[in-house]
């Protein structure tokens, strides 16, 4: 009996040790990307999502300031919860929709970056379309197709259509590649999805973009899954929903997860290099 009770005791410290052991390697950041001159020899992709909600405005926009993007995407944008974000002598808005609630995006690129971009309707129809924002930009002696992705939750609210939405955009891409113009991306392009896929890694919801070429830039340089999404500010970020899904023949520099201040994401960055 007291043997039988010392070893449930054993097993219920190793298991309570295993949780917490995990929850701090899903809690553990990155840190911010460092400051570098790439000079056009890569590229650096940025997704946060801000939290429609943000209390804290001014500290949300210097936070995104620090990722040193070249291209910076704001999703729930509200045109109030990133205040202080842009330098209007390094930065171009290619793309301004603030929306109240969670669909409103934002797009910046520095000014040396060749680029333009255009939001199109959710490929799914249903209670949460979430617009997809497309852009297209200079990426060595060609272009590079970034989608900007807020996929629906997978709650009753949004009736089932996140795994729609994302199977519709795979759909679009072969070999990592657009097989059809979207937006302002043309076919042919190699793409990057980027963004909330509200999904989480190695899920079905997500097989399909691995299917059609696209890695995830995360794990190409980090072994662990590092959490981007809490529930609330007093329960760590146990999930990871934000990506940078990028074609796997192309090379990924970098790949960081960065704080938001205010929000209850965290922000994703890839830094990638051409192939010439």
């Amino acid at each position: 009996m007291l043997r039988s009770f010392k070893i449930t005791g054993l097993t219920t410290i190793v298991v309570l040790f295993t949780c917490v052991a995990g929850i701090a390697v899903l809690e553990l950041p990155t840190g911010l990307p460092p400051k570098t001159d790439r000079d056009g020899a890569s590229v650096r992709i940025a997704a946060a999502n801000l939290a429609y909600f943000n209390p804290e405005s001014l500290a949300a926009g210097s936070r995104v300031a620090e990722l040193g993007a070249d291209v910076l995407i704001l999703l729930e944008w509200t045109g109030v919860n990133a205040e202080g974000h842009q330098d209007l002598d390094s930065w171009n808005v290619i793309l301004d929709e603030p929306r109240r609630g969670a669909h409103g995006v934002r797009i910046l690129t520095r000014t040396t970056l060749e680029a333009e971009a255009e939001l199109v309707p959710t490929p799914v129809e249903g209670p949460c379309p979430m617009p997809i924002a497309t852009a297209r930009v200079r990426f060595g002696r060609g272009w590079l197709a970034v989608l900007g992705v807020h996929a629906p939750p997978p709650i009753d609210e949004c009736e089932g259509t996140n795994a729609p939405t994302l199977l519709a955009l795979a759909d679009l891409v072969g070999n990592g590649r657009l097989l059809r113009d979207v937006g302002v991306a043309r076919e042919g392009d190699p793409v990057v999805m980027t963004g909330d896929f509200n999904a989480l890694p190695g899920s079905k919801e997500l097989a399909p973009l691995r299917y059609v070429g696209l890695v995830d830039t995360h794990m190409r340089q980090h072994w662990r899954p590092i959490g981007t999404w809490t529930p609330s500010k007093s329960v760590p970020h146990l999930l990871r929903i934000d990506y940078v899904f990028a074609p796997e023949d192309i090379p990924v520099v970098g790949s960081w997860t960065v704080n938001l201040p205010g929000s209850d994401h965290r922000a994703v960055v890839a830094e990638l290099a051409p192939v010439d």
